[in-house]
């Protein structure tokens, strides 16, 4: 497992003996349970829900959904429905006429053997990786359409700098919003500069309505949301309509945009190496920038301390940690939940309207290199974006701007992270969330009529706030609960 490259799982019998593995990136997430009858394994939980026959909400972890959009560790909505985490190998035995599973833990992001050298020297370091990630999507492409989903950032940009770099000619690039909204328009123009064809999918608030209540929709949010995960829309659409349009070629490879490493760009820390912190204040670091989706005010002391149990277990149990010790823990977390469980879950957009993936920027060597480089260079991902505009200049001659949605905030100190929760923040969050119903560039606020808009908007979270009890919604409707269900389950108050 630790020599395998690719994206990947793995379930191998012996016997009485059952091996299940999920690569780095749980890129095929795998559900398992026992219940009377025998040991139950699927890439789909409702299965596995139904054949141990478990109906209860596991109210823990459907209160970290709320929070977080994710369920941490093993868990799902279910208590008895377990899933295999990115990095994981399962061993199944049967004893008698029961099963014993083993847990071993074969990878994990943590930074070691650290490489001091220059910036020139890194990239030179990072250009002939980069070079080999991209010649096994090229070994899997084989000549097929790559597409890639092209924002105006710096990570997708990469992936069609290196397309053009090496000489791949069969590439789409696809952005979508309302018309002419600020990340198309550069997201066009690095297109134009690189010779890529280029394809735009308006949104609008009328048209998101449309799509979110078709039956189409519902059976994508069955599909993807693995009983853990807020399902990704983003995209959803646009793939729908370039489909429909036949504008994608059935065999195309997709390449999702998203860096692996991206969870510097969220550590607040910038001073001196001497700084240490204590593992409660860790913790509190990862609660204030993942559990963000709805009022923490509300929650329980039980249900707080409930998420905090589950992220002390996950770092280890340390007391303290030095400046690198906690950039370290935390990008460990960011790696094995965000990333592996919210980010990547993107594929699942493509794998719904049957597209093959491949995503060269969470390449297992490339991983590698990011496990190995200083904290200086990871922070704010400086390393990589001096990289790409070095690349941008070399084959196109010029650097093209950035663009930096109002979402993307750089990382807050303590002192601002405390100032956010204050209730002059959430007013003026508000008035900004309130403004966003016309003019959001994604258009999406259109799923809710404006009077569920207005009334929605707290100055708390985003649009994956309504997404996850939306999913939770639909979930227990299925199995005769009501919204009243919902509301008591997932969002107990201190009252």
């Amino acid at each position: 497992m630790k020599q395998l490259n690719g994206f990947f799982a793995v379930v191998h019998r012996i016997g009485e003996t059952l091996l299940v593995a999920e690569d780095r990136t749980r890129s095929f997430p795998l559900f398992y349970g026992s219940g009377k009858d025998g040991f139950y394994l699927s890439d789909d939980p409702r299965w596995v829900r139904d054949q141990v026959q478990d109906s209860d909400l596991d109210r823990l972890s459907v209160s970290e959904f709320l929070l977080a959009g994710y369920v941490a560790g093993s868990d799902t909505f279910y208590p008895h429905v377990k899933q295999v985490q990115a990095g994981e190998m399962l061993v199944i035995r049967r004893v008698d006429s029961r099963f014993a599973c083993q847990t071993i833990r074969y990878f994990q992001y943590t930074h070691g053997n650290v490489v001091e050298k220059s910036t020139e020297e890194l990239h030179a370091l990072l250009d002939q990786i980069l070079l080999r990630a991209f010649d096994r999507l090229v070994w899997f492409a084989n000549g097929r359409t790559i597409v890639v989903s092209l924002s105006g950032g710096y990570d997708s940009r990469l992936i069609v700098l290196m397309l053009k770099r090496i000489g791949y000619e069969n590439v789409l690039a696809y952005n979508y919003g309302r018309p002419r909204n600020a990340e198309s328009q550069v997201s066009r123009e690095v297109a134009k500069a690189l010779g890529i064809r280029w394809e735009f999918v308006p949104y609008s608030n009328e048209a998101w309505s449309r799509w979110y209540r078709t039956e189409e929709y519902g059976r994508y949010r069955r599909f993807a949301d693995g009983l853990v995960s807020i399902p990704h829309i983003q995209d959803w659409p646009a793939v729908w309509e370039l489909t429909k349009q036949r504008i994608l070629p059935r065999d195309s490879v997709v390449v999702p945009g998203e860096l692996a490493i991206g969870g510097m760009a969220r550590f607040p820390i910038v001073s001196s190496r001497e700084i240490r912190m204590r593992e409660d204040q860790l913790i509190q670091l990862i609660y204030n920038t993942d559990y963000i989706l709805q009022d923490s005010s509300r929650q329980t002391m039980d249900t707080k301390s409930g998420i905090y149990g589950k992220i002390k277990t996950m770092l280890g149990g340390r007391s303290s940690y030095s400046l690198e010790g906690a950039a370290d823990a935390y990008e460990r977390w960011w790696w094995q939940e965000r990333a592996a469980k919210f980010l990547l879950n993107s594929v699942r957009v493509f794998e719904y309207w049957g597209y093959e993936w491949w995503a060269p920027l969470w390449d297992p060597e490339l991983i590698d290199f990011w496990s190995t480089v200083p904290l200086a260079h990871r922070f704010r991902k400086s390393l990589h974006k001096s990289y790409v505009r070095k690349l941008e200049r070399r084959i196109i001659g010029r650097n093209i701007r950035e663009h930096r949605p109002l979402s993307a905030m750089p990382p807050m100190s303590f002192g601002v992270r405390a100032l956010s929760r204050t209730s002059f923040f959430k007013y003026a969050r508000r008035m900004v969330m309130l403004r966003e119903y016309d003019r959001h560039p994604l258009a999406w606020w259109g799923i809710l009529g404006k009077k569920e808009h207005r009334a929605l908007c707290t100055g708390v979270g985003d649009i994956n706030s309504f997404l996850a009890v939306d999913t939770l919604r639909a979930l227990t409707s299925k199995h005769g609960f009501g919204q009243s269900t919902i509301s008591h389950a997932t969002l107990p108050s201190n009252r």
